[in-house]
This record gives C-alpha cells, sequence and structure tokens, in this order.
C-alpha cells in the first residue's frame, strides 16, 4: 500500500499542468528544492520499479555494482548510472534486446503520463484486427 501511494502521489503530479520530467536541469540547491514533489519520488520510484522488470534484478544488481565500483566517491551524471546498468544487463543477457538510451527518452525525459489508444476494424461485428499504440499526453 506504501509503495501504492507514491505511485498515485506520481499520477496525480504528472497530470497537473505544473508537470515536469523525472531528469531535469538543476543549477543549484535551490532548484533542486523545487524538483522535489511527486514526480520525483512517485513517477521516480514507479520508474525505478519499473527498470528492474525490464531488465531483472540480476542484471540491476550487477550494474549496481559496477556503478558503485567505477565511481565511488564522485559526483555522477545519469548517463553514467544508466550505462552501467546498460552494462550490467548485457552481461547478464548478452542476448538481450533492451536498449536504456530509448527508456530514458520514454520514461525520465518524457513529462505525462503515457497513454494507451488501440485501432481495430471489424467485418459484420466480428473484430479482424485490434492494434494498442502507446503515446503520451
Amino acid at each position: 500500500m506504501h509503495f501504492a501511494n507514491y505511485k498515485r502521489w506520481g499520477l496525480n503530479d504528472d497530470l497537473a499542468p505544473t508537470n515536469h520530467c523525472i531528469e531535469a536541469d538543476c543549477a543549484d540547491t535551490s532548484v533542486s528544492e523545487s524538483l522535489i514533489d511527486g514526480i520525483t519520488y512517485g513517477k521516480g520510484a514507479s520508474c525505478f520499479k519499473q527498470l528492474i522488470f525490464l531488465i531483472g534484478w540480476e542484471a540491476f544488481t550487477c550494474g549496481l555494482k559496477l556503478y558503485f565500483k567505477e565511481f565511488k566517491w564522485t559526483n555522477t551524471t545519469l548517463l553514467d548510472f544508466m550505462g552501467k546498468l546498460q552494462e550490467g544487463y548485457n552481461q547478464i543477457c548478452p542476448d538481450g534486446t533492451v536498449d536504456l538510451n530509448k527508456w530514458i527518452e520514454q520514461w525520465l525525459r518524457t513529462k505525462g503520463p503515457n497513454k494507451i489508444t488501440y485501432e481495430w476494424t471489424h467485418d459484420e461485428g466480428i473484430i479482424t484486427s485490434f492494434k494498442f499504440r502507446q503515446g503520451f499526453c
């Protein structure tokens, strides 16, 4: 239930006109304080959970180990972090097809909730094709 409340908080903030991407430019601490909201925490937590399911727990932890080994005691960027997660995924799933750069664009650099639409055709009341389409509001 605790996580569901965070997810709900993130969705509510993401539906507001003041929404923003999870990844945001942050020049100083005063800017960072304005970004601490449901999108940062609620949607961010949901994205982390989604990411773990996408690449798998073993690949995720492998990437974390690589990240902390290389970047201990230094400042890093999102691309440093995601690069090591991609490296961990590639080690654990050498034949895998997940591209975390694409995932970053779809989930961290896009504001608003995702939107699912559909297309369908029918012939004499029988559905002959049905396709889901994903986009963003």
